[in-house]
């Protein structure tokens, strides 16, 4: 059966990858002055329609972005991809990889890229001069170990971001996830991430968008997760994302699931809000999002994969 679903889960990725664009579009008023703002973007549809509350509940490959500390969660091994068309030719891509080694360790790897399409390139009296092709990406390694019944985790990674010219640096995240307590219904997730260089071009230098995360999370019923999150960025104001996932299982190899979000830092209306969906079907899990941006609430659709091993 595990065999079936991993060529089912191979041949789906590739689709995946493949897709056509979807109707969808990055907010033209998107706040903050960061570089690199990919770094801030769901990497998993899962996330998206959680309202990027994620820092106390990764726990797959994808807790590589949001809380490496989540990467004990992990039963054996995980992987993840997530692909997505935004205006015009722009797309976002992740893929996420992790798993357990020992007991008390985990590793996991990452990458994530953001492409624009192709830009024309004009001189002061409108003159052609070419084309270029905007590419942001970021490639990290992390590990996770536990500490005195707690999770930690960082991660190191390489960022890059090509415009007219290259800019490059390093950064590092760093997480922590306690032991349930509560009768094991309520966890404690911290992270630190994008911590590091700056983006150097030839004309400007830019800061990464550092965020400090703080996530509760609280299982209220066996089908109903509850999380609350509060995040400090760098780049923006406090805010504070809530959300709820809904869980019912079908049969004894498959379950599907409810999510919706709330997060301030993504508007003061609508465009806050979030929801999306999964089913899992044996060690495979399919997601999908819906997230409304910007002033006009234009949609963005996100679609994920996962295959746990």
């Amino acid at each position: 059966m595990r065999v079936n679903t991993l060529i089912v889960f191979v041949g789906l990725a590739g689709l995946l990858c493949r897709m056509a664009p979807l109707e969808a579009a990055l907010s033209p008023d998107s706040r903050g002055t960061a570089s690199v703002a990919f770094l801030s973007m769901a990497a998993d549809a899962r996330a998206a329609g959680l309202g990027n509350a994620m820092t106390a509940i990764a726990d797959d490959a994808t807790a590589m972005n949001w809380n490496p500390a989540g990467m004990l969660q992990i039963e054996s091994m995980s992987a993840s991809l997530m692909q997505a068309a935004y205006v015009g030719d722009s797309r976002f891509g992740s893929a996420s990889f992790g798993g357990r080694f020992l007991k008390d360790w985990a590793a996991g790897f990452s990458y994530r890229q953001m492409t624009a399409g192709t830009v024309q390139r004009t001189d002061e009296s409108g003159n052609d001069l070419g084309s270029f092709r905007p590419m942001d990406f970021s490639a990290g390694a992390g590990m996770a170990w536990r500490s005195e019944e707690n999770a930690v985790g960082a991660v190191v990674k390489r960022i890059q971001s090509q415009l007219e010219d290259k800019a490059s640096t390093w950064a590092m995240d760093f997480g922590f996830r306690s032991k349930p307590f509560r009768d094991d219904r309520v966890a404690l997730g911290l992270a630190l991430r994008n911590v590091g260089g700056k983006i150097k071009y030839q004309s400007a230098t830019e800061s990464l968008p550092t965020v400090v995360s703080g996530g509760l999370s609280f299982q209220a019923r066996k089908d109903w997760l509850l999380v609350a999150e509060m995040n400090l960025p760098s780049n923006d104001q406090a805010a504070v994302a809530l959300a709820a996932e809904h869980a019912q299982r079908l049969t004894s190899t498959m379950s599907v699931f409810g999510r919706f979000g709330y997060n301030t830092s993504q508007g003061r209306s609508a465009d806050g809000f979030s929801a999306g969906m999964g089913a899992l079907v044996s060690a495979m899990r399919l997601d999908y999002a819906l997230n409304l941006q910007g002033s006009s609430n234009r949609p963005t659709h996100i679609f994920s994969l996962s295959y746990a091993f």
